[in-house]
């Protein structure tokens, strides 16, 4: 997936001071606003109001799912100190020390990262506490599993121009199926009683993980 496939949404910023470009991307580090509510232009004042020339991060995805971008890609954040010239931050409206994260908005910054981690090869993806002693993205963030979900690039191997590949590829960035130590999925060979029995329960539990996020 690359960038143009996703709907990036941008409002006109005034920056302050000169904005320097990002020698390297190591990192891709996921915040939350630990704001209920908030856009980019909000984040933007108040990041200015602390003296700073802009929003800090990269981008912001709100809890319907659209993102947004803020501070430019190439250039250094100010998200996450001492790892500022070397990350992207990627900010989720929301208070996640208090609120659970709508899946709309969990799918969204799935797919950001996915193509981020396209163009930033070998990137580690971290929540903000796993570099600074922060409580940042939030004790409800579901970081885990947007990490795995992340990971899962492209399809596998044998699943390119099969008439399942998109569900196939859905499945697999939810966590609900995995390939072969091989990178395949094997689409035709027969499912076992074992396999079966697993599928059900991981599809139980996604299920009640998005009820109990609209609980």
């Amino acid at each position: 997936m690359g960038q143009s496939d996703l709907v990036i949404r941008e409002v006109p910023l005034k920056w302050r001071g000169n904005l320097v470009k990002r020698p390297k991307t190591a990192y891709i580090v996921l915040h939350h606003a630990e704001a209920s509510r908030c856009s980019v232009e909000d984040i933007h004042r108040w990041h200015q109001n602390q003296g700073w020339s802009g929003i800090g991060y990269h981008y912001l995805v709100r809890k319907d799912g659209s993102i947004w971008r803020g501070r430019p890609e190439m250039l250094v954040g100010a998200h996450c100190r001492g790892y500022n010239d070397k990350s992207v931050g990627v900010c989720a409206e929301g208070d996640y020390e208090r609120e659970q994260m709508p899946p709309e908005q969990e799918a969204a910054i799935v797919r950001l990262v996915q193509d981020l981690l396209q163009r930033y090869p070998g990137a580690k993806v971290v929540g903000h506490r796993e570099l600074v002693p922060t409580a940042c993205p939030g004790r409800n963030y579901p970081l885990e599993r947007i990490r795995k979900a992340a990971e899962v690039l492209s399809v596998f191997a044998d699943m390119q121009g099969h008439w399942a590949q998109k569900d196939v590829e859905w499945l697999a960035r939810e966590g609900l199926i995995k390939g072969d130590e091989q990178g395949n999925f094997n689409p035709d060979r027969p499912m076992t009683r074992a396999e079966g029995a697993v599928l059900v329960r991981r599809a139980i539990d996604y299920v009640l993980r998005r009820v109990m996020g609209h609980a």
